[in-house]
C-alpha cells in the first residue's frame, strides 16, 4: 500500500430526487402563475371599474350640459309637424340646445337639435342613447346620429316641473298646452331623471335652469 486515500465515486441524482425536484418546482410554477394571473385579474377588473365610471360622469356630464344649455327654439320634424323647444314624455325627449361645439368652423348653427330615448346593442344590451341631427329643420328622411351615452340603463323616469303652477308633470308641455291655443309657451324650470341601471342601481339627477345638478 502506497498510503494513498480513496474516494467513492461520484454519485449522481437518482430517479426519484430528480422527480421530487421538477414536482417542486412545478408545484412553485403553478403558485406564481396562479398568483401572478389573479393580480392580472384584478387589475383588469378595477380598470373595467374605473372605465365604466369614467364613462358614466363623461355621460351625466352630457345629459346635464344639455339640460343647462336648453334654449327656446322650435323645429319642423321630418314630416313638417312642429315641435317644442322641449318636448317630451316619462321615457325621452327631445330638445333643443345652444352652445353645440364647432371646433372644425362648419357652416352651421351653434343649436343642435338632441332627442334621449333607450335602446339596445347589437346583443341586446340595454343602454341611454343620445341621438342628434345637424340641421334643426329636417328634411324627410334624415336619419338621426345615435350615440351610447350611458350603458347599462333598463328603465327612465323622467318629469317636468312647471313654475307657474308649481307642479310636476309626466310629459312636457302639459296636457293641456297647445299650438295656437292663446297660451304663452315657456320651458320646464326644472327637469328631474331618474334612471334604473344594471351597475349603478338607481340614479337620479335634478336639472334646473339656473344650471343647478343635484344627484
Amino acid at each position: 500500500m502506497n498510503g494513498a486515500i480513496s474516494h467513492p465515486p461520484p454519485r449522481g441524482f437518482t430517479l426519484l430526487e430528480v422527480m421530487i425536484a421538477l414536482s417542486i418546482f412545478a408545484i412553485m410554477g403553478v403558485a406564481a402563475y396562479q398568483l401572478l394571473s389573479g393580480e392580472l385579474r384584478t387589475q383588469q377588473a378595477l380598470e373595467d371599474i374605473s372605465g365604466r365610471r369614467d364613462d358614466w360622469q363623461r355621460g351625466m356630464l352630457r345629459l346635464s350640459n344639455d339640460l343647462r344649455q336648453l334654449t327656446d327654439r322650435s323645429i319642423r320634424d321630418d314630416y313638417g309637424e312642429q315641435e317644442y323647444a322641449l318636448q317630451g314624455s316619462s321615457d325621452q325627449m327631445s330638445l333643443t340646445r345652444n352652445g353645440w361645439p364647432n371646433p372644425l368652423e362648419r357652416q352651421r348653427s351653434n343649436l343642435q337639435r338632441i332627442h334621449y330615448r333607450l335602446s339596445e346593442d347589437d346583443q341586446g344590451n340595454p343602454f341611454l342613447g343620445r341621438l342628434y341631427w345637424h340641421s334643426l329643420d329636417r328634411a324627410p328622411g334624415v336619419e338621426p346620429i345615435t350615440q351610447k351615452l350611458l350603458p347599462g340603463v333598463e328603465n327612465i323616469s323622467i318629469r317636468y316641473f312647471d313654475e307657474e303652477t308649481r307642479e310636476w308633470h309626466s310629459q312636457w308641455p302639459p296636457a293641456n298646452f297647445g299650438f295656437g291655443g292663446g297660451q304663452t309657451y315657456q320651458l320646464p324650470q326644472a327637469v328631474e331623471i331618474t334612471l334604473d341601471t344594471l351597475d349603478q342601481g338607481q340614479i337620479t339627477r335634478l336639472i334646473t335652469r339656473s344650471g343647478h345638478a343635484r344627484t
